[in-house]
């Protein structure tokens, strides 16, 4: 924990500083948004903040994580979120400056979570004294320093993948479309943090399982588990594609609903992003994160075929750039390494279980 405190701080610092410098440019992105400079960089370094936040104080919740006892920091955070939603509704309806109350509630909140998590944590773990300096000198476990600079790559290569689409949605189209595809990205991100939540707590068990070595039982268990999310990811991607657009037009109206093709490009790259967490899980637990250049490489065919896409087909575009890169890379090659380095080298297993998987699923639905 000394270890993981030192790496955390250091990786704060540097988003950090790259958080401030990326500041000074933000009116300029958003100066023709309507809003206020000040309103602008209040709402980007309060967000920073809440980021940044979590590299100092809250490092500690891996513990809980690894000790199968992550409903602790769940049951903390969701009372908390469900709080702080509730005041900032009452702030919004009732007092003036409404967007600097829902941002101060958003810090605040944060600030009690970590106050909170971590009394708790103390209480747990009452023997739990982290010492940050000595984290520095500990050669003991030079292995965490490199598996963390690579995990640091790769987590990199995902907030691009996740915060470049409505960037490029602004660039080439206008803020009002923006709005349009974020109220389909919000739905679907919630939808994907319910159905994380359900296999939350075999994170832990599958790390044991790796640790023990046994080959036959570890291929086993993945495939109990991708069957479970390749069924569940497909109930969910139907359900989203043919419901999604009656709750658009009940929550923000009929204005505000994107064209089918656009939200079957949304619903492909949801499915794939559900069905590839087991996957990413057993690659996490196998400490698989060497292979550095499938991030980059899939940031760089994200945005490059978002760039071409998105100036030929708009809204359309840009969605399917994602799932383009989705396709190759978490479709195709995360599989192809994860099996060849882990679990025996069954590639062609993998491809033809897949293909039937997908072929029941479309027959099901369609």
């Amino acid at each position: 924990m000394n270890v993981f405190a030192y790496i955390y701080r250091r990786i704060g610092f540097v988003v950090m500083g790259v958080g401030v410098v990326v500041g000074v440019f933000i009116p300029y992105f958003f100066r023709s948004s309507g809003f206020s400079t000040g309103t602008i960089i209040a709402t980007y370094f309060i967000y920073l903040s809440t980021t940044i936040i979590g590299f100092f104080f809250n490092y500690r919740e891996i513990l809980l994580v690894a000790d199968q006892k992550n409903y602790v920091k769940i049951s903390i955070f969701n009372s908390l979120k469900l709080l702080k939603l509730g005041v900032q509704v009452v702030a919004v309806l009732y007092f003036d400056q409404k967007i600097f109350w829902w941002l101060g509630l958003e810090l605040i909140s944060l600030v009690a979570y970590v106050n909170f998590l971590n009394i708790k944590i103390s209480r747990v773990y009452p023997w739990l004294d982290v010492d940050v300096s000595s984290g520095k000198i500990c050669r003991d476990y030079l292995v965490i320093y490199k598996k963390s600079k690579q995990a640091f790559v790769h987590k990199l290569a995902a907030v691009v993948l996740q915060q470049t689409s409505p960037i490029f949605v602004f660039i080439f189209l206008n803020l009002q479309v923006v709005t349009k595809y974020t109220n389909y990205t919000i739905i679907i991100t919630a939808l994907t943090s319910v159905i994380a939540a359900l296999f939350d707590s075999t994170n832990a068990g599958v790390g044991n399982l790796v640790a023990a070595r046994n080959l036959k039982r570890t291929f086993g268990v993945y495939w109990e588990l991708q069957v479970s999310r390749f069924w569940l990811a497909g109930v969910a991607t139907f359900t989203l594609f043919s419901t999604v657009d009656l709750f658009i037009s009940a929550w923000v109206g009929e204005a505000y609903i994107l064209p089918k093709s656009v939200v079957t490009m949304l619903a492909a790259g949801f499915f794939i992003t559900v069905a590839r967490k087991t996957t990413d899980e057993f690659i996490s637990a196998s400490g698989l994160y060497h292979d550095t250049a499938a991030p980059l490489a899939e940031a760089i065919i994200n945005i490059s075929a978002t760039i071409i896409l998105g100036k030929m087909y708009g809204v359309l575009g840009i969605a399917t750039g994602s799932v383009f890169s989705l396709l190759i890379i978490v479709g195709v090659w995360k599989p192809i390494f994860l099996h060849k380095e882990a679990l025996g080298g069954k590639v062609h297993v993998y491809f033809f279980k897949t293909a039937g998987f997908l072929l029941i699923l479309l027959f099901l639905h369609f």
